[in-house]
C-alpha cells in the first residue's frame, strides 16, 4: 500500500528528504566556524604532473600494432616465419631471473 502526498509516493517523498538533508549537510559543511567559506586545494608534483602527461600519451596508443600483427600473419601463412628457440629461452630465463 503506497500513500500518495501531494503527488509524491512514499518513496519519493522520502528520497527528497534525505537530499534535502544532505544538500543542508553540505552546506553547513562548506562554511567554517566563523562563516567563512572554507575550500582544499591540491598541487600535484612536477614528477606527478610528468607521470599523468604520459599515462594520457599511452592511453592514447592503439592497444593493437595492427601493423606488426598483419606482418606476422602473412609470414606464418607463407610458411615464412621462424621461431629462434634459443632467443625465447634466454629472454624466459632473463625474466625469470627478475623475479628471483
Amino acid at each position: 500500500m503506497s500513500i500518495d502526498i501531494n503527488g509524491l509516493g512514499v518513496n519519493q517523498a522520502s528520497t527528497s528528504r534525505i537530499k534535502s538533508q544532505s544538500s543542508t549537510q553540505q552546506k553547513s559543511a562548506d562554511v567554517d566556524n566563523e562563516g567563512k567559506s572554507s575550500s582544499d586545494k591540491v598541487e600535484l608534483s612536477s614528477e606527478a604532473k610528468s607521470m599523468q602527461s604520459i599515462e594520457d600519451q599511452v592511453r592514447q596508443l592503439p592497444d593493437v600494432d595492427q601493423e606488426k600483427v598483419d606482418r606476422i600473419k602473412s609470414a606464418i601463412a607463407d610458411g615464412s616465419y621462424s621461431v629462434n628457440s634459443q632467443s625465447i629461452a634466454n629472454k624466459m630465463l632473463d625474466l625469470d631471473g627478475m623475479f628471483s
